[in-house]
């Protein structure tokens, strides 16, 4: 302990002895003030000996000029900054004195900053004639300030440039470009892969009946989409544009009303422009990604086709440096989408009626070995089709992208109609796929993936399995040894691959209008033909076969 407290005592010694020789380098190499030149306004002049920034011939550029003191004491500042001709300074120059000498403009201004912090500023506009020959030209700003510091009364002179390049308005064009416009697209500006490109999916407008049965639908004050924008800086120079997004008709060119930001999204942020524009900042050589939200009255918009239009214009100027126009597609939930709900709607409120009221009938019929099978069916066909879903989803997910349902539908059709169609042949009779669906479903939400949509669907699922197996002979008086025959193979592919993709149909049209998702055409067709008819198809007649197979073992 005794070379402890030693080793601590000669650190003490140390600290206290380096302070004033750090304190003072570090003293002499912190100015009391700084002298910011943003020409054009908000390029990063802080920080920097000298800064860069792009003007176009004929406009007119917004600047700021600062002056702020770091010194607790008082500063009596002498400033004057030079601007190169053709440029020339314009606005109110109230408190500035105005030199002109043959090649450039001289202001001068003296003023007092009092304490820490303290800044003094000016907003004025630059005018960059469009005579004003290609190239750059430099801005030069020198402050000499005098003021007591350390107890010293001291003089200091700070000098701040900015460099700017005037651009024709041709090579403008070339030099800022937008690379990449991709709608829709989530808030960090990636390209939502479950949308058609270039179109906005409108609200479902089913209110409280969509958030009971699920529906993610925001309020009107949230965007319904977002433009995520990737644009380029081939110049050396920085780069300041505003960016403004609005929607056209197609014939007329006029904007469609409805596009722009609600005004209870104002309300609840304070007000503000109604129109969609963001400021954008482009170092040299450099290229940014940026989202601007997109809003869309549901109330005002009609489906259809639109213009999308993207405005570029150098921030502070009304030079536009590019304009993007793309055809926009708005879309709105179908008749047959509403229809394909509240028909499945319907289904579940009259299978659950039915099954209340007629529940001790429905036991009644079946023998308590039967209902012991059916229990043993359903939940291996739960534990072979859903349960290995939870498991290896996420890593088709990563493996295959949105075409993980093509080998994730291997599980969920092919294994339930294997185990539905070999049960049935064991105890034809209709209601053994409502059972065993039952049972399924039951399990299915004790794993925590209760969903109304997923009972919506599995309701249409089970009363499309047991008409079509009643139908094609299944269920229903028939000839004897019915199962055995190459006619029961085939009709139990087509039937039931028929009603799987009819229930495919219902499952996709649920998601679009209750979780406002969208799906290309060609995905829902490609899963209810390959997922939904034609692993089913193939499954089946598997299972007939194998209940056929289990029921020789059971006679024998």
């Amino acid at each position: 302990m005794r070379w402890l407290f030693g080793f601590m005592t000669v650190m003490v010694v140390l600290f206290y002895a380096a302070g004033p020789i750090f304190g003072n380098g570090f003293k002499k190499s912190f100015d009391p003030a700084q002298v910011i030149l943003q020409i054009p306004y908000g390029i990063k002049n802080s920080g920097v000996k000298c800064s860069t920034g792009l003007v176009v011939q004929g406009s007119r550029v917004a600047s700021l000029i600062i002056v702020e003191s770091y010194h607790a004491t008082p500063l009596f500042t002498d400033l004057r900054v030079e601007i190169p001709k053709p440029l020339k300074p314009e606005g109110s120059m109230e408190g500035i004195k105005i030199d002109e000498s043959t090649d450039k403009y001289i202001l001068h201004a003296k003023f007092k900053l009092i304490t820490e912090f303290d800044d003094w500023y000016k907003l004025l506009t630059v005018l960059i004639p469009s005579t004003a020959m290609p190239g750059n030209y430099s801005i030069k700003a020198t402050a000499c300030c005098k003021g007591m510091i350390d107890g010293k009364q001291r003089e200091f002179v700070l000098n701040q440039q900015a460099v700017v390049r005037v651009a024709t308005p041709a090579e403008l064009q070339k030099l800022l470009t937008v690379r990449e416009i991709k709608i829709p697209a989530d808030l960090d500006g990636k390209l939502d892969k479950k949308f058609a490109q270039n179109s906005l999916l409108l609200r479902s407008d089913l209110g409280l009946w969509g958030k009971v049965f699920g529906s993610r639908e925001e309020s009107d004050v949230a965007p319904v989409s977002f433009a995520g924008i990737r644009m380029a800086n081939q110049a050396d120079e920085d780069a300041i544009v505003l960016v403004s997004w609005e929607v056209l008709d197609p014939k007329t060119k006029k904007e469609v009303q409805g596009f722009r930001i609600s005004q209870e999204f104002l309300d609840l942020h304070g007000k503000g422009e109604e129109r969609i524009q963001t400021q954008v900042f482009i170092p040299g050589k450099k290229e940014v990604e940026f989202v601007l939200p997109i809003f869309a009255d549901k109330d005002k918009i009609l489906p259809g086709r639109y213009l999308g239009r993207v405005t570029s214009k150098l921030f502070g100027s009304d030079v536009i440096v590019r304009i993007n126009d793309f055809e926009l597609t708005v879309q709105k939930m179908s008749w047959a989408t509403i229809g394909t709900t509240v028909y499945a709607i319907f289904i579940t409120l009259g299978i659950s009626i039915f099954l209340l009221i007629r529940n001790r009938m429905i036991f009644q019929r079946f023998k308590t070995r039967w209902l012991i099978l059916i229990a043993l069916f359903g939940s291996t066909k739960f534990l072979l089709s859903v349960v290995p879903r939870f498991f290896l989803t996420e890593l088709f997910n990563g493996l295959l992208g949105p075409f993980a349902v093509f080998a994730t539908g291997i599980f969920r059709e092919g294994i339930t109609y294997l185990f539905t169609m070999a049960l049935v042949v064991l105890i034809p009779f209709p209601g053994v796929v409502t059972l065993s669906m039952l049972m399924s479903l039951v399990l299915f939400c004790l794993l925590g993936s209760f969903n109304p949509v997923v009972i919506l669907f599995m309701m249409v699922a089970m009363s499309t399995m047991e008409i079509t197996l009643y139908l094609i002979g299944f269920t229903r008086a028939h000839e004897q040894n019915f199962a055995q025959t190459n006619k029961a193979l085939i009709l139990a592919a087509l039937g039931m691959g028929t009603a799987s993709a009819f229930a495919t149909f219902v499952d996709y049209n649920l998601y679009m209008l209750l979780y406002r998702l969208y799906y290309a055409k060609w995905y829902i067709w490609a899963n209810i033909l390959v997922v939904g008819f034609f692993y089913t198809s193939i499954f089946a007649p598997a299972g007939v076969m194998l209940g056929n197979k289990l029921k020789q073992v059971a006679t024998e």
